[in-house]
């Protein structure tokens, strides 16, 4: 969104001027950067300051420095994880009715104080809680991508083939919503189309202080996988299968883990 206010981001030459020491990695930043924003589900504003860039939305800004030290990826994830806070979201706590399982039927059963009847319609209110929120979206196929307590999912505007929703209009309306209105507006006015693959293999073989600081960028994940060592320089950490250039490398990534900064 505001894709033409970006525009800089893809302008080669105004790049090339500004004398970042490393242009192709400026450039390539920049062109994830343009891609990233395009897909998502609110209006954002960037611009270059003093090696950084500054990301709006509305009156919060914050300013990211441009460091060789990270891969395009892991600077697009800081980015992401501080601009998710701002993704339309909700969080609902209520309860619900659901049967009894097993164990709970033979322990009423085994009191001697109901009927194989009465055990048989019993009902136990449950609290649930079930969050949501809306992470990118897909102008071109008038598609979202919808988390829902960790699951990821895709949803087609539009809540029957028969409703003709743009994207950006769901997104417009979307954007005012919160709580259960949320919930029941994407409900309502989109339909699910596939499930997404959130643990899909992923191989990483940075080198250098970019290992490292991928370790930093994604330790909440990597702390609660137990390391499966494949060989000497490999290991896999849940989804990731990371290759080290060496052990004293391996070594140097798992201490910063107790890191909760980049290394810049």
């Amino acid at each position: 969104m505001s894709e033409s206010k970006n525009i800089w981001l893809t302008d080669e030459s105004y790049l090339n001027s500004l004398g970042y020491h490393d242009s192709y990695y400026l450039r390539t930043v920049c062109d994830f950067l343009f891609l990233y924003l395009k897909r998502l589900p609110i209006p954002i504003l960037t611009k270059y300051v003093n090696k950084s860039i500054e990301v709006r939305i509305g009156a919060n800004a914050k300013s990211f420095p441009i460091s060789t030290k990270l891969t395009p990826k892991e600077w697009i994830t800081l980015v992401d994880r501080w601009l998710s806070s701002y993704f339309p979201k909700y969080k609902i706590v209520g309860k619900k009715l659901r049967p009894l399982t097993e164990d709970e039927a033979i322990h009423y059963l085994n009191s001697g104080k109901y009927s194989t009847e009465e055990v048989f319609n019993m009902q136990i209110e449950d609290t649930f809680e079930e969050s949501g929120m809306i992470t990118r979206m897909y102008k071109k196929k008038e598609e979202f991508r919808f988390v829902m307590n960790g699951k990821t999912s895709i949803r087609h505007a539009g809540g029957s083939y028969k409703e003709s929703l743009l994207v950006s209009q769901f997104m417009k309306s979307a954007n005012g919503l919160k709580g259960e209105e949320l919930r029941d507006y994407i409900m309502n006015h989109s339909r699910h189309v596939v499930d997404l693959d959130d643990d899909k293999e992923v191989f990483i073989n940075h080198k250098g202080i970019q290992l490292i600081n991928f370790f930093i960028v994604n330790k909440d994940y990597i702390l609660v996988h137990e390391e499966t060592p494949i060989n000497s320089l490999t290991s896999r950490f849940g989804r990731f299968l990371i290759e080290f250039e060496s052990l004293t490398h391996k070594v140097d990534c798992i201490k910063a883990l107790g890191r909760d900064t980049v290394i810049l």
